[in-house]
């Protein structure tokens, strides 16, 4: 065989192989969907799922905390492994937050913190030749008689060659007794400050929720509230504080 014909073949290899690679390349290429309302709802269904998580994230913390996510927020607390301590005098005053409190200053900062680990994997609906662009997120709270209410406000615009929709104002509700949860919690404490063996001694079975006791010390108890009527990520909710007596 000829070094002319050698060549021939090679070259007719070399085509062959940057056909196949070429081919191959344009069929994993990845089908563009035309921008459609069905996909704005994927998009709104995957922010609320985020919206969820991050609302059920926050309510877990504040319920092993006495009401709060943030701890530096606690106006004096002490730290006992994995929870807090309310502190308590003689006098009555106490340190369980308001329902307003744990809206405003607590679970809207945190979601509109963290809601962004959740909602960066846009990049599923993202393609070539289509455009997001997603505004400042602003969220608030609602805490209601039975259902903890998140509104996340950001606006995100999506959009291709032929048409854009903007998607904004998604909401998500959790069912929880959280206001009941704090009164009870709360008149737990002035039972304790005006009777310290009262938390020990009664059986507290006219409660709403089911309670339960740890006596650290003589002045102190971890209590603990489970509401079996709702779950938050599977399970009944908790709602956790300390008391502590002053002498």
């Amino acid at each position: 065989m000829s070094k002319a014909q050698i060549s021939i073949f090679i070259i007719l290899a070399t085509l062959i192989a940057v056909l196949i690679i070429i081919s191959l390349s344009i069929s994993y290429q990845p089908i563009y969907q035309p921008l459609t309302e069905d996909i704005t709802v994927q998009i709104r269904s995957f922010t609320e799922d985020c919206l969820e998580q991050t609302l059920s994230d926050g309510l877990l913390i504040l319920g092993m905390q006495g009401g709060y996510v943030y701890a530096s927020d606690f106006p004096g607390y002490i730290p006992y492994s994995q929870f807090y301590v309310m502190l308590d005098d003689n006098s009555g005053f106490d340190f369980l937050p308001s329902t307003k409190e744990i809206a405003t200053l607590q679970l809207a900062p945190y979601i509109q913190k963290q809601i962004g680990d959740c909602t960066h994997h846009y990049a599923a609906f993202e393609h070539a030749r289509r455009r997001f662009e997603i505004g400042n997120a602003t969220v608030s709270v609602i805490i209601g008689k039975d259902a903890v209410s998140a509104i996340l406000h950001q606006p995100i615009r999506v959009s291709d060659s032929s048409r854009s929709f903007v998607i904004d104002d998604f909401g998500t509700s959790i069912p929880l007794h959280l206001p009941s949860m704090l009164a009870t919690a709360e008149y737990l404490i002035q039972q304790h400050i005006r009777d310290p063996s009262y938390i020990s001694l009664t059986t507290l079975e006219d409660l709403p929720f089911e309670p339960q006791v740890l006596t650290l010390y003589d002045d102190t108890y971890f209590v603990t509230l489970l509401d079996n009527s709702v779950s938050v990520r599977g399970k009944p909710y908790q709602f956790m504080w300390a008391t502590q007596l002053s002498s």
